[in-house]
């Protein structure tokens, strides 16, 4: 529908995040929004699988005051990612036909939620893996200051309530 749509990608867990009509040039909004919607995103995640309290609060404190410091932008080219970017711009362009995601707030959010629920292959687990439940580990040991023993407890937690209850 002739908007910017900007697809983002953690290499590592495959977690993926959408941003509708974007503003072009505009790296520091882009930033801003990104911190803060992939915050919001992994802290949800927490508190709804009950993890939140694994974490210092000191910690998401640190992570929003640095949101604020200077930044870089890369260009980088990642040929498996690149695939599963492809799959779900695919998806994603279906979706657009019957939905105005721009004038709905929670639609990126509710929609991110849902591309990291797709099971995908992800370097260094065999078969596939879940981007949403290896951001939540991932995010736990490099942001959140946990060891790996806690994120694997996690882990598990996130399973268990995921089979419970349809989580994200």
């Amino acid at each position: 529908k002739r908007k910017h749509v900007m697809l983002v990608i953690h290499l590592k867990t495959r977690y993926c995040m959408l941003f509708f009509d974007t503003k072009k040039a505009d790296s520091a909004g882009f930033v801003h929004a990104f911190t803060h919607r992939w915050l919001e995103g992994v802290m949800d995640l927490m508190l709804k699988c009950g993890v939140l309290d694994m974490v210092a609060p000191q910690m998401c404190e640190r992570l929003l005051s640095d949101a604020g410091k200077p930044f870089r932008m890369l260009q980088r080219s990642d040929r498996s990612s690149q695939g599963q970017l492809n799959e779900i711009l695919r998806v994603f362009k279906w979706d657009a036909e019957e939905f105005d995601f721009v004038r709905q707030p929670w639609s990126a959010q509710r929609y991110d939620a849902s591309i990291n629920r797709t099971p995908r292959s992800i370097k260094g687990i065999k078969g596939y893996g879940y981007p949403v439940e290896e951001m939540l580990v991932h995010w736990l040991m490099a942001v959140g200051g946990v060891d790996a023993l806690t994120a694997q407890q996690a882990r598990e937690k996130y399973r268990q309530v995921s089979l419970s209850r349809a989580l994200p």
